[in-house]
């Protein structure tokens, strides 16, 4: 470990080294196959040791998965089995979690094609580009969906494992695998992760049958494991409702303000709420989300957002007229400003701790179903108040930065239907009068 780089330590080092060996790390060059999310015991570690686990494992994975690439340029790869140690499903998940660099950032066409030709490359880095290029070209379409691919990818190889299925898949280990599923959408979504390692692996898949496919769905939908868990909304009165619970309960009130906060900015709580800092000294491009306070506007500015990668500003402004328990500037922007500069309310907050506050104060409160509520649901809720409010389909859509009909599944359908159908005719009124 010493000779890979690491530089903390004896202490870090030998904790380090037992959790590696807990997880059957053996020798360095296992780290090939993990990432950290693979680690169990990991409490113990510092952020340090997990960027050491992620930067070997990413450059033992080039130095050796790359030239054995390289070595059989000739030689079309057939079918890889991933029946031991799953390695060729291992090779797909680490060149999805490494950072690739093509070397091509603020150059244009030419510019790169003349580096490629230049003298000071060899053939073997040309080669090392080339698949670079490949990986981050593939790769790069879908970057927000990349744990998602791991997660199914690793599902696949531990079903690989147990039944000496490999990659690419053969129709009946898909079908096979099928049964394991209560949901045909989960199903599905899989299928397309196992599909996307095949391209990642240059690996074919056209021969699967579509066709059976299809009917795998089918039979699931049929079997009917899955129940779905309805339309959940927490709306602005059961906002006010969580607030007043945490009000005088020091450890509930970080809790309470993620909440607040997710609700008026309509945010995704886990990857766009918690990791906010107040605007203030130290301030990095690096920080995923920046909350400022100034006059009467409270602005929440996001590095990347799931469908918006450059980033973008959230503003709002005072609704004491409709809500003073709630109102972003006075009640919100209060409790960010006396936290003071720089600071980050809810670093010691997880996705899984913040689910399960939310769900013991809607028990508290004497919610109906309150186990079945998520985070998600604030942003779901804000919605169907801008609709409840006589917001058009525009302002909902901006407010929350939709860019697919997908967000309408969070309206009341049978009264956007109705008011629709109100506002036609008022329209076409309006044009006989004239």
């Amino acid at each position: 470990m010493r000779a890979a780089g690491y530089e903390h330590g004896e202490e870090a080092l030998l904790t380090l080294a037992r959790v590696l060996l807990d997880n059957d790390v053996q020798v360095i060059t296992d780290l090939t196959r993990l990432t950290r999310d693979d680690l169990e015991g990991t409490e113990v570690l510092q952020d340090f040791d997990l960027d050491f686990v992620d930067k070997v494992g990413a450059r033992l994975y080039h130095d050796t998965m790359w030239a054995n690439a390289l070595g059989s340029l000739d030689h079309p790869q057939h079918v890889v089995s991933i029946s031991s140690d799953s390695a060729i499903v291992s090779s797909a998940v680490k060149r999805l979690s490494m950072s690739v660099n093509t070397d091509a950032s603020g150059m244009g066409p030419m510019a790169v094609i003349r580096k490629l030709n230049g003298s000071a490359l060899s053939d073997t880095e040309r080669a090392v580009w080339y698949k670079s290029a490949r990986t981050a070209a593939i790769s790069g379409s879908c970057p927000k969906s990349h744990k998602s691919a791991m997660s199914g990818l690793r599902c696949y190889a531990a079903f690989g494992e147990a039944i000496g299925a490999g990659l690419p898949p053969s129709t009946d280990d898909l079908l096979a695998w099928s049964q394991l599923f209560p949901s045909s959408g989960t199903f599905m979504n899989y299928v397309g992760y196992v599909k996307f390692a095949c391209d990642l692996m240059e690996l074919p898949c056209a021969h699967l049958d579509q066709r059976l496919l299809a009917r795998a769905k089918s039979s699931i939908d049929k079997r009917r494991q899955f129940v779905p868990r309805g339309q959940y909304f927490l709306r602005l009165d059961m906002v006010c409702m969580l607030l007043r619970l945490a009000e005088g309960v020091p450890p509930l009130l970080p809790y309470a303000m993620a909440f607040l906060t997710s609700y008026v900015f309509l945010l995704r709580l886990p990857s766009e709420c918690l990791p906010i800092r107040t605007d203030g000294v130290g301030e990095s491009a690096d920080e995923q989300a920046v909350i400022e306070v100034t006059g009467e506007k409270i602005s929440l500015k996001l590095r990347t957002r799931k469908n918006k990668l450059h980033g973008s500003l959230l503003v709002r402004s005072c609704w004491c007229k409709s809500c003073l328990e709630t109102c972003p500037v006075h009640v919100l922007g209060a409790y960010y400003k006396d936290l003071g500069e720089g600071v980050k309310p809810f670093e010691h907050i997880t996705a899984a701790s913040a689910l399960r506050v939310l769900r013991d104060m809607l028990g508290q409160l004497e919610v109906e179903r309150a186990g079945l509520y998520r985070t998600h649901d604030f942003r779901r809720g804000h919605a169907r108040d801008m609709q409840a409010c006589g917001r058009t389909l525009a302002e909902i859509l901006q407010a929350g930065e939709w860019s697919s009909p997908a967000f309408m599944k969070y309206l009341d359908m049978m009264a956007l239907e109705r008011d629709a159908v109100m506002e036609a005719h008022l329209d076409k009124s309006g044009d006989e009068d004239a």
